[in-house]
């Protein structure tokens, strides 16, 4: 037990691919502060959003990313062109890891190691301490600003994200259901082991149609470093909990890579929920 099972999904690659496209719109960088903290994120607004009100989304890099290789890499901007959103690329801080520990003993020893990754909280919390961190803060604060200075439709915010940005983008929506309408994930999932749920267990839909959060799915079962089965996992617990979602198989050559092909079905999945 002393080999967290958490472990495995943390040594993830960076991914880079190629610029695909030459955008038309203007990116910006924006800061703002967050529990003392400078925070940044970078806004692609196509010329079509400009004196117009746009849905949003917002882009999670993964576990050593930036905001601007995910801007450049992930082919959102030629995305947000076509479609008239605009779309958002947040940047994480590096965090020391977390540890789990049941009556002193360090049962997950670095399940979730120190480096540039999002903040997900401890999932030895109780659970209703569990839905804060400095990067949810972030991101609502990000929210609200963006609705003052880009007048975005707050109605239709959604978010995605890849590897560890995955993992976040679902477990931020979790959070925040007030705020993001709808989200994706590829290449993470959920995992439950002994009684923890990492990122977090999916509110009750079925209970409280206020915390229905639809979501898009995509990995590859050929992914070496988070297991396709996490997908599937989540796909379970957003169906046991009464949350929509579609569920994409990538093809085996994908692997841990992201699909751009699936750009434009994430944005008409997004699209159906305001």
């Amino acid at each position: 037990m002393r080999k967290a099972y958490f472990i495995a999904i943390f040594a993830m690659a960076l991914l880079l691919l190629p610029t695909t496209s030459q955008a038309a719109g203007t990116m910006t960088t924006k800061k703002t502060t967050v529990q003392n903290k400078e925070r940044t994120y970078l806004v692609y607004q196509p010329e079509t959003c400009v004196n117009k009100s746009c849905p949003a989304l917002l882009m999670f890099h993964g576990l050593g990313g930036t905001a601007q290789q995910a801007a450049d890499n992930y082919n959102w901007k030629s995305t947000a062109d076509t479609n008239g959103f605009i779309a958002v690329f947040p940047e994480s801080l590096t965090i020391p890891k977390k540890d789990v520990k049941i009556w002193g003993w360090n049962a997950y020893p670095n399940y979730d190691p120190a480096g540039k990754h999002w903040d997900i909280a401890l999932i030895t919390l109780p659970i209703s301490k569990r839905y804060t961190t400095q990067d949810v803060e972030f991101v609502s604060k990000m929210i609200s600003e963006l609705k003052t200075g880009y007048n975005i439709d707050t109605t239709r915010v959604y978010a995605t994200g890849h590897s560890y940005g995955a993992f976040f983008s679902y477990y931020v929506s979790q959070c925040l259901p007030d705020k993001i309408t709808a989200f994706a994930e590829s290449s993470g999932g959920y995992v439950s082991y002994y009684g923890y749920a990492f990122p977090i267990p999916a509110r009750n839909a079925k209970i409280n149609s206020a915390y229905s959060m639809p979501g898009m799915l995509m990995h590859s079962k050929t992914d070496a470093t988070v297991n396709y089965q996490w997908s599937v996992n989540l796909s379970k617990e957003l169906t046991t909990k009464g949350h929509p979602y579609k569920f994409v198989t990538l093809a085996d050559s994908f692997g841990h890579n992201w699909d751009v092909s699936q750009n434009q079905a994430q944005w008409d999945f997004f699209k159906q929920y305001k």
